[in-house]
């Protein structure tokens, strides 16, 4: 006789229903989500095919030199000495070694792949929120994989994945969401009991997300900021007794004191923090008043696009003054969208999390230090924070059928943007001209523009670029530089390359710099002389130049920029033959900016000027400035002392003598 269904066999069917229409769901999002991941990868393939950008050369040619361990381990712990750098971005570049100088594209690719990883990490800590809410399987999913493409599809993100330098930030922002995600992890631990365990997860996100995170790129030292951030709106964490003291202890000593330490930081090296002023066209008032303004650009940017308003090119952003009224309405229209979201802050917490994420994110580099005005990859994770307000609104359409309409409607809109934006990229002339003729005070604009025209020949609507443009860009100076090295390829007379030069030098200790692209200017030029092409110029003007340059604030206050001028200026002496100015020029590049390679080359330098005392000395001297541990130590130091014993080995066998112990 068949048995009869009770209770239990009906409630274990629907169990069994509620699993599968769960798996069902989970495997519906994972189809969306992969065709988001390969929707982004191809529109932003399609600015693959772009140049190199103003930082990508300065910082990776060294690949060049990469032939071995030893080579390697100089390439990515070489640089200014410190105890930390970005050794692991660098370390990133090394997949691409075979590929510099000849594939830009091969570089992108890697950071469209970190970028694409990052936005499953990103779905994952979106659908963990979600489940911390409560919030039903579907809209949970719905709103993971929506947060996810409207971020990996958002066209803020192009410039940043299509300069190459720029994965640093791809880089650090992994790390960063990483953390978040074991951070989540560790606290559902603590929610189910398991407190011990859920503060080894969390304990582990800050080890992870911050400190290898910090390895990448800076920005990821305020993972702990942003995981309070994080708190704001999650639901409490109910623990009573010395279970709630213990993790109220451990928020106090891996969240808060972490910040109160680069508070600290920040107070006792705030001499130097203002010194970096000293080398900008704006003083530390008129960037905090600067970027107000600025942040609110970000803000349309992300959320009402403007493709025309996109590129790497934003040298030109207005300096306003505290007082301008831009500046005022800013601070009043922020101050006002904070107290909405305070006062709604229980009925639509995502909306105070979505601006405290983005304030947040732009602590470091969108505040106090003396960065540039204007980058768009510096959304790179803020953004995340805006686009979730977007995401819950899309999401929490009352209608099923405008839910998804809307949603699908805001993802296509975002791929079409991007995909614009980023095939811009690949028509490398009209990306010049567009961006030039967008921010006509761009020097960096009108350099790449004077760039391509050079390129296809036609040099004189090169140099006129650069002239026009010298005329209102803040760096006008530097400008004319590069067109005197125009002029030299066009073999312009004499006189006409001595008034040029003459204009240049008037007034130039007073000019205002960029700095790198200027130092390249000066190492062209100084090769364009010495190869004859420059008739009615010499070496010693070369010289002049770089040591007008040395007295400029804009310069002077750059010690990577004085390097290559003393280095610059030792080239010159070489040629002229006065090896000991050579030596004194050599040691001058290294006092600036004590790099690996710098400590290499004054050491031959004396070494060939017969004073093997002296190259022993300073390398002897080099290894004080030695990273003090890990792989960046043991480069400097491995480096060093095999030249020093080959110089002993050297001199050993030229005179005869014996080596020591």
């Amino acid at each position: 006789m068949p048995r009869q269904f009770g209770d239990s066999d009906m409630s274990t069917m629907r169990l069994s229903m509620i699993r599968g229409g769960d798996r069902r769901l989970d495997l519906m999002a994972g189809v969306v989500l992969v065709l988001v991941c390969l929707l982004t990868y191809l529109a932003l393939a399609s600015g693959f095919m772009a140049i190199w950008q103003f930082d990508d050369r300065i910082n990776l040619e060294r690949l060049a030199s990469v032939t071995d361990v030893r080579s390697a381990m100089a390439f990515v712990f070489d640089g200014r000495a410190t105890a930390f750098g970005r050794p692991l971005s660098m370390a990133s570049f090394l997949v691409n070694v075979g590929d510099w100088p000849n594939s830009p594209a091969a570089f992108r690719r890697v950071s469209v792949g970190l970028h694409l990883i990052n936005g499953l990490l990103l779905c994952w800590i979106a659908l963990e929120v979600g489940r911390r809410f409560a919030w039903p399987r579907g809209r949970a999913l719905l709103f993971a994989v929506t947060l996810s493409g409207l971020w990996m599809l958002n066209p803020i993100q192009v410039s940043g994945i299509m300069m190459p330098v720029q994965r640093m930030t791809m880089l650090s922002g992994l790390f960063v969401l990483l953390g978040v995600l074991l951070y989540l992890q560790g606290r559902r631990r603590v929610e189910q009991g398991q407190l011990r365990a859920g503060m080894v997860w969390m304990t582990l996100a800050l080890v992870i997300g911050g400190g290898l995170g910090v390895l990448a790129k800076e920005n990821a030292v305020l993972l702990p900021l942003l995981l309070l951030v994080l708190e704001l709106v999650l639901p409490k964490v109910q623990l009573d007794g010395s279970r709630g003291r213990w993790l109220l202890a451990w928020r106090a000593v891996f969240l808060v004191a972490p910040l109160l330490l680069l508070a600290g930081y920040f107070i006792v090296t705030w001499d130097g923090v203002l010194a970096g002023y000293r080398s900008r066209p704006f003083a530390l008032g008129e960037r905090l008043a600067s970027e107000l303004v600025i942040l609110w650009d970000y803000v349309r940017q992300i959320l009402l696009p403007n493709v025309r308003a996109f590129g790497p090119y934003h040298d030109d952003a207005t300096i306003y003054q505290l007082t301008d009224p831009a500046v005022i309405a800013a601070a009043l229209a922020w101050l006002a969208v904070f107290a909405v979201a305070l006062r709604l802050r229980r009925v639509f917490p995502v909306l105070l999390f979505g601006l405290a994420w983005f304030w947040a994110g732009h602590l470091i580099e969108s505040t106090f230090i003396s960065l540039e005005l204007y980058f768009e990859h510096r959304n790179y994770l803020p953004s995340i924070g805006l686009l979730a307000v977007l995401a819950v609104l899309l999401v929490w359409i009352p209608l099923p059928r405008a839910r998804w309409l809307a949603t699908l409607a805001a993802v296509l809109v975002s791929l079409g943007l991007t995909a614009r934006v980023a095939s811009l990229w690949s028509e490398n002339v009209t990306a010049a001209e567009v961006w030039y003729q967008a921010h006509p005070g761009s020097a960096r604009a009108a350099q790449t523009l004077s760039y391509f025209y050079r390129e296809m020949g036609f040099l004189p609507a090169a140099r006129n670029i650069l002239d026009e443009a010298s005329q209102h860009s803040q760096i006008g100076r530097e400008l004319k530089v590069q067109a005197l090295l125009l002029s030299c390829r066009l073999g312009d007379p004499p006189q006409a390359m001595r008034e040029r030069f003459d204009a240049i030098l008037a007034g130039f200790t007073a000019a205002q710099l960029h700095g790198s692209s200027f130092v390249r200017a000066i190492h062209d030029l100084g090769d364009a002389v010495d190869a004859g092409q420059c008739s009615g110029l010499v070496h010693d003007d070369v010289s002049r130049l770089a040591q007008a340059a040395l007295e400029n604030p804009y310069i002077y206050n750059k010690p990577n920029a004085c390097q290559h001028l003393y280095f610059e200026l030792a080239k010159q002496a070489e040629r002229a033959g006065d090896l000991a100015s050579k030596v004194k020029y050599v040691d001058l590049a290294f006092q600036s900016s004590p790099t690996l390679s710098m400590a290499r080359l004054r050491a031959v330098a004396y070494f060939q000027n017969q004073q093997l005392d002296a190259a022993v000395q300073s390398i002897d001297q080099a290894l004080g400035f030695a990273p003090p541990f890990g792989p960046g130590h043991l480069a400097w130091t491995s480096e060093l002392l095999s030249l020093k014993q080959a110089f002993l080995a050297i001199h050993g066998q030229l005179s005869g003598g014996s080596l020591p112990d």
